[in-house]
């Protein structure tokens, strides 16, 4: 009896690991390929060392995954800030709503700032590149 009783704790922790298992390694997509994200570290030597046009363009490569980040954020903010005018005052008060959409704006300003920057960071290591291509 204390065996069979064991036995149905494990059933639902057995059945959430098996059906997990899929999830963990899982094969990415025909097509589909991991992004390589630079550390601070790599990104910092980098931007001190860079000299060969591969190393530019890991670069250029690390500005555009930060800018498509920053840009992705500032949609989202832009989103959520919509939705505060649509709440109902009654839960949030005036207050909470006009406090939630101004700080919504504020956040997509910012990051919509932030990926102008960094697309202008990729450009130019893009031309340095290929600057550095044309010396060798």
């Amino acid at each position: 009896m204390k065996v069979k009783k064991e036995i149905s704790r494990l059933i639902p922790v057995l059945a959430m690991v098996f059906l997990s298992l899929p999830l963990f390694g899982a094969p990415l997509p025909t097509g589909a390929t991991r992004k390589e994200t630079l550390s601070h570290k790599q990104v910092q030597w980098l931007v001190g060392h860079a000299e060969t046009p591969a190393q530019h363009a890991q670069l250029a490569a690390y500005y555009r995954q930060q800018a498509d980040h920053c840009f992705k954020q500032a949609k989202e903010h832009n989103e959520m800030a919509a939705t505060y005018p649509k709440l109902d005052a009654s839960k949030v008060g005036d207050r909470g709503s006009i406090a939630g959409e101004g700080h919504c704006r504020y956040w997509s300003e910012v990051y919509t700032k932030r990926g102008q920057q960094n697309e202008a960071l990729a450009a130019v290591q893009e031309k340095m590149a290929q600057g550095t291509a044309a010396e060798r």
